[in-house]
């Protein structure tokens, strides 16, 4: 399963990525989805949506979380599966996006293949 999430990110990196860029300073509340539009979903299978507020950790760096969600509709027959067991709303991952202080803006240093690197390790490091 999280081979196959992995793999239904692949080609679409880089509209993932501008999503994460311009959409990192999404308010809280009313619709948190980041990617991919509603309409593309089943066909991709999973989405992100932006979790809470930016924060600050300990170290004074700041954060935007992403949850992978699956979707149980999606065409992939083990990703709908896998959905159906705990429902749509169900956080599969967390990815953690570095951002500039306050969640205003992605992070500088960060760029398309760091955040692909990040959703992937996440997604297969810790499961989906």
């Amino acid at each position: 399963m999280d081979f196959l999430c992995a793999q239904a990110l692949t080609p679409h990196c880089q509209t993932l990525f501008k999503a994460i860029k311009t959409g990192v300073d999404t308010p809280v509340g009313g619709s948190t989805r980041c990617w991919p539009k509603k309409s593309a979903d089943e066909k991709i299978g999973i989405r992100f949506d932006w979790g809470g507020a930016a924060f600050r950790d300990p170290h004074g760096l700041w954060w935007r979380i992403l949850n992978l969600q699956l979707n149980a509709n999606a065409e992939s027959e083990a990703i709908r599966k896998e959905a159906q067991k705990n429902g749509t709303d169900d956080t599969r991952s967390k990815i953690y996006i570095p951002t500039t202080p306050g969640g205003k803006a992605l992070h500088p240093d960060i760029g398309e293949k760091e955040v692909r690197e990040q959703i992937t390790s996440e997604i297969l490091t810790n499961g989906v």
